[in-house]
């Protein structure tokens, strides 16, 4: 999830940043646990976990605003919604599937009848297959 962040404070007299934080997952068993895996300075670079050689200063830069970030409450209680949001979309998302596939096989028998029914030798136009089951022609 994208966390937008205003003035994180760094160093000295008024030295902030802002910007927006990409927020993933711990993984699983680590419910609503998040780390930052890259920094987007607003009108600025972006600094990644997975490209930060250690020792440089852009490394000291990131883990510090993802420290910052990481610990804060606002960040978590964003991460959760977040994450509450995402649970509850493929809920309805299976909800929705199998409404449509309900609602699909519904007229795909409708229109199956329908067909048979114009079948020459249909025994009953308009009768549903359970009523013609086992009819004579």
């Amino acid at each position: 999830m994208q966390y937008p962040f205003e003035e994180i404070y760094l160093m000295g007299e008024g030295l902030y940043a802002s910007g927006t934080a990409t927020l993933e997952s711990a993984g699983d068993g680590y419910d609503g646990e998040f780390y930052v895996t890259s920094i987007t300075f607003d009108k600025g670079p972006t600094l990644s976990r997975a490209n930060m050689l250690k020792g440089t200063f852009n490394r000291m830069l990131f883990e510090r605003i993802a420290s910052e970030i990481e610990a804060s409450d606002a960040a978590a209680e964003a991460f959760a919604e977040e994450e509450q949001g995402m649970r509850e979309g493929v809920a309805d998302f299976r909800r929705t599937t199998f409404t449509r596939s309900s609602v699909y096989s519904d007229t795909h028998e409708r229109r199956l009848i329908a067909y048979i029914d114009t079948l020459p030798g249909h025994p009953v136009k308009g009768a549903s297959l359970e009523h013609n089951h086992g009819a004579a022609e």
